[in-house]
């Protein structure tokens, strides 16, 4: 909710009514250790606000024309054609080497495409280093992205810095989804605690109303004498 709603971005983003609009990365969920790889690809696309369809979308982006807004923003535009799958790029064998989009599950069916058209012709690698002197052999448009987020093709290599906004937003998506989970399992204990706390009650019910029942019959029977003496 920080990373959207604060700053100048945050009341851009209310005065065109896009406040409710989700980030791409609320739907990514990256395989551990791979985070920094995603992010160094994705840059400002992993920020990309994603509408319900493609006609939204077009608003937003309109909207982005119209009114530049004071801080780097993208919206995702569905693709009307996607690329092909990344595996199709051709890559030398390597050990460990795997397309970046396989690191990555997409739990909006809606924009599996868009991601892997992101990701396309990127590999995750275990390290980069074997690449430096076979970086000749990469393919034009591939891409190997090592664990910590430095990237490598056949003409540069570079490490990207963070960028300040989304920084670290992937892992706290994962701990919102762990907690999650922890929450509905803890709810679920609740419910049947308090569906067993409800039955004991309903269980010490009938013994407490029946110790009443047998007071007030012991009360009679005590009284009983004394009426008995008076009618003689």
């Amino acid at each position: 909710a920080r990373v959207q709603g604060q700053g100048k971005l945050g009341d851009w983003l209310k005065r065109q009514g896009f406040e409710q609009l989700a980030p791409l990365w609320r739907s990514l969920q990256v395989a551990e250790g791979w985070d920094d790889a995603v992010q160094a690809v994705l840059r400002e696309r992993l920020a990309a606000l994603c509408a319900a369809d493609e006609a939204a979308a077009l608003v937003a982006a309109r909207a982005l024309l119209d009114e530049a807004p004071p801080e780097s923003l993208a919206i995702a535009l569905p693709p009307s054609s996607p690329s092909l799958p990344s595996q199709a790029v051709q890559l030398p064998a390597l050990p460990g080497a795997r397309a970046l989009i396989d690191c990555v599950e997409v739990r909006d069916a809606r924009l599996h495409a868009l991601v892997a058209d992101f990701l396309h012709g990127c590999f995750a690698v275990e390290t980069l280093s074997p690449w430096l002197e076979r970086r000749a052999e990469l393919p034009p448009g591939v891409l190997l992205a090592g664990r910590r987020g430095q990237l490598l093709s056949a003409n540069l290599i570079c490490h990207l810095a963070p960028d300040s906004r989304t920084h670290g937003v992937i892992e706290r998506q994962r701990e919102i989804d762990a907690l999650a989970g922890q929450c509905a399992a803890m709810e679920e204990d609740a419910a049947q605690a308090h569906a067993r706390l409800l039955a004991c009650e309903a269980a010490g019910t009938e013994p407490h109303q029946r110790a009443e029942q047998l007071r007030r019959e012991c009360q009679a029977l005590q009284a009983r004498p004394h009426a008995d003496h008076g009618d003689v």
